[in-house]
């Protein structure tokens, strides 16, 4: 699957409109945000989560809502997530679980979050192949680590070693 059009990326180009989910965890008020989800033909969004366990568990219904959805790819981004064109290649991906980088909002040296060179649950891409094939409950906060580094080595112990794709900017 390809989303380029002229030399350029296009999130409005290819069949990636018509197969893959955008979910968005939370209601904040996020206009970059707002204008990423109306590129999708598919998009939920999930009620607030309070609290680390929570956030989890909000996850976990959205990766419910996406199997009883039909559709291959679930993309799956926190509302304080601010998506431009570093993440579109996560979208073009044939990976099962992948994730965008977090950056600081307004630097590219500045990792705000997650292991492994950035991979981190607020931005990641899971198959239906995913969905399915991972240990449930695919996101839960363990003591002294995090659903990030729990999913990245679930994942790589199923076979599905995660890729990080792309940037994500985080204010």
């Amino acid at each position: 699957m390809n989303l380029q059009r002229n030399g350029e990326m296009d999130i409005g180009a290819g069949i990636l409109i018509d197969v893959t989910l955008l979910a968005v965890l939370g209601f904040r008020d996020n206009l970059v945000l707002d204008r990423f989800i109306t590129r999708f033909r598919h998009f939920h969004r999930q009620a607030p989560a309070p609290t680390r366990a929570r956030i989890c568990e909000a996850r976990n219904e959205i990766v419910n809502f996406f199997m009883n959805s039909g559709l291959d790819y679930l993309l799956m981004m926190d509302d304080d997530m601010l998506p431009d064109e570093r993440v579109l290649p996560l979208l073009d991906s044939s990976a099962d679980v992948a994730g965008a980088a977090v950056l600081r909002a307004g630097g590219e040296n500045g990792l705000q979050h997650g292991h492994y060179g950035g991979f981190a649950c607020p931005c990641v891409r899971l198959s239906r192949r995913a969905c399915a094939s991972l240990p449930k409950p695919i996101f839960l906060h363990p003591p002294n680590t995090c659903e990030c580094r729990r999913l990245w080595n679930m994942a790589t112990r199923t076979g599905m070693p995660p890729q990080i794709i792309g940037v994500i900017q985080h204010p």
